[in-house]
Parts: C-alpha cells; structure tokens; sequence
C-alpha cells in the first residue's frame, strides 16, 4: 500500500518539468546580491597576491642575471630600473634581454641602487648591495633586498591583514 501512495505523490507533478522563470529570476538575483557583497572583500588579497607575485618575479629575474655574470657576462649584463615608469629591464650592452612592466595598481616606491643599475661581479657578488620597495594601491609593501657581500636576494613582504 505504501508503494501505491508513492506512485500518486509522483504522478501528480506530471506536467511540470525544470524551472519557472521567476523561480530562475530570483535564484539569480539573490546570486548576484551575494556577488555584490562579496567582491570587495577579494579585493584586498588579491592585490596582497599581485604584489607579492611580482617581487618573487623580480628577485627571479634578479637571480637569473646573477648566473649570468657567474657565467662570465658580468662586464655586459645588468639590471636597470625605471621607478617612475614602472618597469625593470636586463640589458645586454646596449640589447633589452627582458623587460617586465609592473602590473595596474603597483609601483616602485624606493630603489636603492647605485644609479638605478645593477651589475654582478664574476664571483656572483653585487657591484653594490640594496633594495628595491614595491607597493600596492592599499600601501602594502614588498622589498626584495640584494645582499652587498653575499648576493644573496631574498623577497620580504608585509604580513597582510
């Protein structure tokens, strides 16, 4: 008897198959309302993501010209840094190997560099040692330093909130 009951509870709803559209209507206004509402709170970490990105990158490509010079282009290859156009560039003599824009929303806040340039030695130690200060739109900052005696390069960015 309970399977009969069953088969009735069913049978009744026969003619409706998928959604009306205002049932459609409102599971996407509420989708969008909950959208709205979550959307600047993704803002900030993902510009924190951006600009820790892009000092890892930079202390990359930094890292890359230090075995270059190891290699034996240390005379020829450097790194040079635009702070107020926002990019950095690797050169070779006069040749652009690379060149990287930072991306909308960062930029260069300090460069302690000796005249914006970069250079190792063939042993792998900077001509100089300094930093280079990234921030993003919300005033978080990264710094990628280059070690004077070492060459060492290491990222260290502000904890976010």
């Amino acid at each position: 008897m309970g399977r009969i009951r069953f088969q009735k509870i069913i049978g009744e709803n026969e003619g409706h198959h998928g959604f009306t559209l205002l049932e459609m209507v409102l599971v996407l206004g509420i989708f969008t309302i909950l959208l709205v509402i979550a959307l600047p709170g993704l803002r900030k970490p993902l510009a924190y993501y951006q600009l820790r990105s892009t000092a890892v990158q930079l202390a990359s490509d930094i890292r890359w010209l230090r075995q270059q010079s190891i290699y034996g282009k240390a005379v020829s290859v450097n790194l040079q840094v635009a702070p107020l156009d926002g990019f950095y560039q690797i050169r070779d003599n006069t040749k652009v190997v690379l060149h990287r824009k930072l991306p909308p929303g960062l930029k260069f806040t300090r460069v302690v560099l000796d005249k914006n340039i970069l250079h190792f030695t063939l042993t792998g130690a900077p001509g100089s040692g300094g930093r280079i200060v990234l921030e993003n739109s919300f005033g978080k900052t990264c710094t990628v330093f280059i070690m004077p005696s070492s060459g060492r390069i290491r990222v260290d960015c502000e904890v976010m909130d």
